[in-house]
């Protein structure tokens, strides 16, 4: 999942440098039965998630992620 929000944050228009990151995100799933056990750091997200009517919800507790960008033009 730290792959897929990387990516999502990464994909920003650069015609907005400026532009700055969500401090958070929020992930909405259709069918989360299928899609969470599919990404590879599952096992991490086993502690965080739980099994609610068939789907998988995070209700009590968030997922963190720290991420590292280098800085535009070796600044």
């Amino acid at each position: 999942m730290g792959e897929l929000i990387v990516l999502a944050l990464a994909s920003r228009p650069v015609s907005e440098p400026a532009l700055l990151l969500p401090r958070n995100v929020y992930l909405v799933g259709h069918y989360t039965k299928a899609d969470i056990p599919a990404f590879s750091d599952f096992k991490d997200l086993k502690s965080v998630v739980s099994a609610v009517r068939g789907s998988f919800v995070s209700v009590d507790t968030d997922f963190r992620l720290a991420l590292d960008f280098p800085k535009p033009n070796g600044v």
